[in-house]
């Protein structure tokens, strides 16, 4: 465990070097900047302006700040070796930061001590608690020609300089561990290391640096990867034993996959905008609140209704008029290779919906996420999103399968889909925006030279000191994490007409797992994101692709195929099959088959531990244990007498804190 803390303490060490953690963004004048200046630096916290702007600050802190600011956020930190005296603490040697204690702490009081994104959340926690003094703000206003007027119940500065129009943006800044994710991901992939390890990428670099949400992704994303060989393996085999002249129409081992495939998924899944209200002072804080009556939320939903449908009508009658025109042109090879290509239009669509004309969805979503606030908002909105996506990517499939019952035409389908995601994901993701920013960073670089020419050579030219990170993209987990499930909803929904589609999947995650970490690496800014202990509401939605699964594989096999008939040829009547009748026995098979999926989906629920056992008895120790050191230190907390002759317990120093922010 030793070399393992030297490892991360040499990591984190070239994050102390820089003196920027965060960029403060301003659109305001002089004298505003001024004052934003100064209230920053009598909180406690270093301010600099970068250089050839006047509007962007470097704000960074002092290790005593952090220190102070980590305590009061309860912040977990590593403990050295010989300070690990409780049992759960063997087991996971982590600890709530304390000042009292600090010497308990491996790397306390060292460069290195916090990794680079917990100083990004400590410094953004204290800059967002920076207080203002609406008399001085009010002056620098005027000071400044600003002729808004801030709510005198605001008490953040950030939150006061948002309200006037001030605030352009708060942005990580990168460091120089910037890149050692990547370099270290990439060493292993070429020391074939990760074939020995459960880890195929550095995570522990990536997550120190990028923080945990980004760390989570990249974990989850790995997991996948390496959770699709059994199903590839499998996929293969069926593929490659099948005879000539046998379509996955009637081949009979392709049941048997699609069982297989929904017993892993189910295996596999065990597991803002602002809020706009009107303001009124909360009877249980005293403080000023935003709320929201029942009748306008109601008309919210409704309006949310109606734009949600009109935003999917697009893609419906897209899919309609495509499989129609395939039909009428099925002998003409050429106009159908055209045609069928649902997967690029329907990516232009929702890129067109979300971003230009005029963003149709998130007024939808916006419209009816006004009431959330916060981790419920992100979720809830994480959803509807993803209805939005799932409809368009599965809605010509589901019509194929269950409406035409064409399994060879939903194989093709999905070739199509699988063969192009991958080189259009790589290519708009990674080597797009490359070359973009570097024809950015050209044209830039040619309007400071030449602005320095006519100068006389004068002044700098250049955005050094961080104000460039301004200018790279935000990288936005949503789209990562909505290709995984989606891709996932191909290969479980549709595993009996696809076998291949896990081994395709296989070696294209694999491919794209290192272009997302790439992508991360160079092109985007670091995220200022809170701290996340998991992937989230993601979870429950493959939790709902796998039930799903059940059924339609169950449809699939019996209804929209002839993939029994080898097996099971006394259930089968030819002439019932012709005039559209389907044997009894077939569908008391697939009633019996679906539930007892269903159950077995249902005994894992029960029977699976989760978290693991050693998580809950980690947990469950630290629990009693806080316990007991509460209990010691109200025993040898001192008694003191009240001039009234009341007797009352004074706190002992150390003892339990204030509330977190």
């Amino acid at each position: 465990m030793s070399s393992n803390e030297s490892r991360l303490q040499n990591n984190h060490m070239d994050a102390a070097s820089t003196n920027t953690d965060v960029l403060l963004a301003l659109t305001a004048p002089e004298p505003v900047v001024r004052y934003v200046e100064q209230r920053v630096r009598a909180a406690g916290l270093r301010v600099a302006r970068v250089p050839a702007t006047a509007t962007v600050l470097k704000v960074s802190a002092p290790s005593a700040t952090l220190e102070r600011e980590a305590e009061h956020l309860e912040l977990e930190k590593r403990l050295r070796p010989e300070a690990r005296s409780c049992a759960s603490e063997r087991h996971w040697p982590m600890r709530e930061f304390v000042l009292a204690q600090r010497a308990d702490f491996a790397g306390a009081g060292e460069g290195g001590f916090f990794t680079p994104s917990e100083r990004v959340f400590l410094v953004t926690a204290l800059l967002e608690a920076v207080p203002v003094d609406n008399a001085s703000f009010s002056a620098a206003l005027a000071a400044g020609a600003v002729r808004e007027v801030p709510p005198r119940h605001l008490s953040s500065l950030l939150r006061a300089l948002a309200s006037v129009g001030l605030l352009g943006e708060v942005s990580a800044a990168h460091c120089a561990g910037r890149l050692e994710g990547w370099r270290r991901s990439v060493g292993l992939l070429r020391e074939w290391a990760w074939l020995r390890s459960s880890e195929p990428l550095a995570l522990d670099a990536i997550r120190d640096y990028w923080g945990e949400r980004t760390g989570f992704l990249f974990a989850w994303q790995a997991f996948y990867v390496q959770a699709l060989a059994p199903p590839a393996a499998l996929g293969l085999c069926i593929w490659w034993r099948r005879p000539k002249g046998t379509s996955v129409d009637d081949d009979s081992a392709v049941p048997v996959f699609s069982l297989f495939s929904v017993v892993w998924a189910l295996l596999f899944s065990v597991r803002r905008p602002e809020f706009v209200g009107r303001e009124v002072v909360s009877e249980i804080t005293g403080e000023v609140e935003l709320v929201e009556g029942r009748g306008s939320r109601a008309l919210r939903y409704a309006a949310s209704l109606c734009v949600s449908l009109a935003c999917l009508i697009v893609p419906l009658a897209y899919m309609f008029v495509s499989l129609n025109l395939q039909d009428s042109l099925r002998h003409d090879e050429t106009a159908r290779d055209c045609l069928r290509l649902p997967e690029i239009v329907i990516f232009l669509l929702n890129k067109a919906a979300r971003r230009d004309c005029p963003r149709l969805p998130e007024i939808a979503l916006l419209l009816l996420h006004q009431a959330y606030r916060h981790e419920a908002h992100d979720n809830s909105l994480i959803v509807k999103r993803f209805l939005f996506e799932a409809f368009d990517c599965y809605i010509a499939l589901f019509y194929i399968a269950f409406e035409l019952r064409d399994v060879d035409r939903l194989r093709v389908e999905l070739v199509s889909l699988f063969s192009t995601d991958v080189f259009r994901r790589v290519f708009t993701e990674a080597v797009l925006p490359l070359l973009m920013q570097r024809l950015s960073r050209r044209r830039h670089a040619a309007a400071s030279a030449a602005a320095k020419k006519e100068d006389g050579g004068a002044g700098g030219g250049g955005t050094d000191g961080g104000s460039g990170d301004l200018e790279l993209d935000e990288h936005e987990d949503f789209d990562d994490y909505l290709e995984m499930v989606i891709q996932f909803g191909y290969i479980t929904l549709f595993a009996s007409a696809f076998p291949l589609a896990s081994a395709l999947a296989l070696a294209c995650n694999g491919v794209e797992l290192y272009s997302d970490l790439f992508k991360v690496s160079y092109l985007c800014r670091r995220p200022r994101r809170p701290r996340v202990s998991g992937i989230g509401t993601w979870l429950g939605l493959l939790y709902v692709l796998v039930v799903a699964s059940i059924f339609t594989n169950a449809v699939l096999i019996a209804f929209a195929s002839d993939q029994l008939a080898p097996l099971l040829p006394q259930l089968f009547d030819a002439r019932q099959r012709q005039v559209g009748q389907w044997p009894s026995g077939i569908v008391l098979l697939l009633v019996a088959v679906e539930h007892g999926l269903l159950l077995l989906l249902l005994a894992t629920e029960v029977t699976l531990p989760r978290p693991p056992r050693w998580v809950r008895l980690t947990l469950a120790r630290r629990e009693h244990e806080a316990l007991l050191a509460k209990r010691r230190l109200l025993l040898e907390a001192p008694v003191v007498a009240t001039p009234l002759g009341d007797v009352i317990e004074a706190t002992p120093v150390g003892g339990g804190g204030g509330s977190k922010r």
